[in-house]
């Protein structure tokens, strides 16, 4: 039974991906022939009859087993677009495909968009959601065109509407705590730099990877009060977030299962933030110790941060499986309920630097073999 579950869940997430991807056709239906590229966002732009008549079952049986109208969606709009498309009704009969290319300069301009395209057939309001749900942004996935945009979902709509238009003021522009001194009032939102040199003549903005054109850049950045007249050394640009599934993959001494000697720290563990990096990093080093000496690797105890972290990317639900940061929410509870946070967090560091303590006399004999 146990297996058959895992079976069950391999294909609906496999069916959920490849309908919320790029080879995926998101306006028209219908899948293109296959992905050429590792997120599966990129696609050999054309759809063959064959190809769909057998994902059409496959959709078919899918939401007869789950009852997920998402796969119930996905059959009708193969069908539609194959009706629409495909079907030769004066002949009776189905083409075989429908292709993409229009000229020999063109490798799928069809089926992508540009962000003004976009703009021009949407209102604002609908503009402003179909950019967040389909990634669209100035620069695409397009190599011939840069301006080009593969449709695909990159968040549902309703994440989209949970998030909202104050997203990035309630993340990395959050001004809590932060008052004018001129005012006294706490601004809208804020923005952190960071000093990148001993100088003190460069400055890094936090948080402002994105999708814009250099210039465009410039002339959004120079709106915020105070950064009129910046000189921009370097310009933002989105950073792949690339990890493994640790759940799957790794032991609580961040060590592979199938490979103890192999180790893994930072961000590709599973950890986000600079702090977890470095966490992370020194706990393989002391577990690298260990194995070097011949000693035993210990995992940290679980009510410390360190433990937590390393708790976590290897007990985590492999199949929802996404990178943390250290919060309390992370520590295991208290025996007791007490409901002042101030003093039930007092008591969990308390806890914490106790254990913590303790796990670094059992690492002393790991020190002296070192």
């Amino acid at each position: 039974r146990k297996q058959d579950d895992k079976q069950r869940n391999l294909i609906v997430t496999t069916l959920e991906h490849m309908a919320n991807g790029g080879v995926y056709d998101q306006l028209a239906g219908g899948f293109h022939r296959y992905s050429v590229d590792e997120r599966w966002v990129v696609p050999h732009f054309e759809k063959m009859c064959y190809d769909n008549s057998e994902l059409l079952k496959n959709y078919v049986h899918a939401h007869q087993a789950t009852g997920s109208e998402f796969f119930a969606k996905v059959a009708r709009d193969i069908i539609r677009w194959m009706d629409e498309w495909l079907s030769d009704r004066e002949r009776a009969g189905f083409y075989a495909s429908q292709d993409a290319d229009i000229s020999m300069d063109d490798d799928g301009d069809y089926f992508t968009w540009t962000l003004d395209e976009a703009r021009s057939v949407l209102t604002e309001e609908e503009a402003q959601v179909a950019v967040l749900h389909y990634d669209i942004n100035d620069v695409g996935e397009m190599h011939h065109d840069p301006a080009k945009n593969v449709l695909y979902v990159r968040a549902p709509i309703e994440e989209i509407a949970r998030r909202g238009r104050d997203t990035l003021r309630f993340g990395p522009m959050k001004p809590v705590g932060l008052k004018d001194p001129r005012t006294g009032r706490i601004p809208y939102a804020a923005v952190q730099l960071r000093q990148e040199n001993l100088r003190a003549d460069s400055y890094n903005l936090v948080g402002f990877q994105n999708h814009l054109k250099f210039g465009d850049q410039a002339r959004v950045l120079r709106l915020i009060p105070g950064l009129e007249n910046a000189r921009f050394l370097r310009y933002g640009q989105i950073h792949r977030n690339t990890y493994i599934n640790a759940p799957t993959l790794l032991r609580e001494t961040l060590q592979m299962k199938a490979h103890p000697r192999i180790l893994f720290a930072g961000q590709i563990c599973g950890v986000e933030g600079y702090i977890e990096s470095i966490a992370t990093g020194l706990m393989t080093g002391i577990h690298a110790a260990a194995l070097a000496a011949g000693t035993e690797t210990v995992a940290p105890p679980r009510a410390t941060a360190f433990g937590s972290l390393s708790h976590y990317v290897s007990h985590a639900d492999a199949k929802k499986f996404q990178p943390a940061n250290i919060t309390f929410d992370l520590l295991p509870a208290l025996g007791e309920r007490i409901r002042d946070r101030q003093e039930r967090h007092r008591r969990q560091c308390e806890r914490a630097l106790k254990e913590f303590d303790g796990w670094l006399q059992r690492l002393a004999p790991v020190a002296a073999a070192s």
